[in-house]
């Protein structure tokens, strides 16, 4: 097996680290661009019928868990819904740069721009001056608090909708807030006060509320 000792220490990198790694991060931990940390994955991968490196939108690269090379342990976790993950960057941010999102995201640039279109057509439905524009290369959502909440609030009742009223599904969505406690919170209010609501506006609010609550969190810290 002819490798090269940089690809020996991309290997070695990608075996230590715990979660998979952007081109990005890889590139500044080896000092060379991300291209070249392509290249060199994409060299390892030819070398046998396998490829030793696997890579995934949203994640970064990772050892290949069925490669005889690498037989270990991976994680069960999915990656977390890149719409919500670019919609709160773009929330929580003032601009973000456009290719450095790409990077970071680990999708193409079309992917991107595909993504940001599909969110402004949502968008669209409630307020044309909140649409996600490029300026200079630089993402951004133009607007205060309350029109900002009122983007994440099409956003969740979309994603309410598909899938299928399980607060399970959100909880990595949430830096700050606990939904289990809060669920739980919510549910004995109504228990003690005697609301009756059905599943789905109940989740609703729960969500409504852990964005809301998220949002003052970051703002204060």
């Amino acid at each position: 097996m002819n490798v090269s000792q940089r690809q020996e220490k991309i290997l070695e990198k990608l075996s230590l680290n715990q979660q998979p790694s952007t081109a990005g991060q890889l590139s500044k931990d080896l000092g060379v661009s991300s291209k070249t940390i392509r290249n060199d994955i994409q060299q390892l991968n030819q070398l046998f019928e396998q490829p030793m490196i696997l890579s995934k939108a949203g994640t970064g690269f990772y050892l290949n868990p069925e490669h005889d090379q690498f037989q270990q342990k991976t994680s069960d976790k999915q990656p977390t819904n890149l719409y919500f993950d670019l919609l709160t960057r773009l929330l929580d941010q003032k601009a973000c740069d456009f290719y450095e999102l790409a990077e970071e995201f680990f999708i193409s640039e079309s992917t991107l721009d595909r993504m940001v279109k599909e969110l402004n057509t949502l968008i669209a439905k409630s307020d044309q001056q909140l649409l996600i524009k490029r300026k200079q290369n630089r993402l951004l959502i133009e607007g205060d608090e309350a029109a900002k909440r009122r983007v994440f609030t099409l956003f969740l009742n979309q994603e309410i909708a598909t899938n299928k009223l399980s607060l399970d599904n959100y909880s990595d969505y949430f830096e700050q807030i606990d939904l289990v406690k809060l669920s739980e919170v919510v549910v004995n209010v109504h228990q003690r006060e005697g609301f009756f609501v059905n599943d789905f506006s109940t989740i609703s609010f729960i969500l409504h509320l852990a964005v809301l609550l998220e949002r003052i969190s970051k703002k204060a810290t």
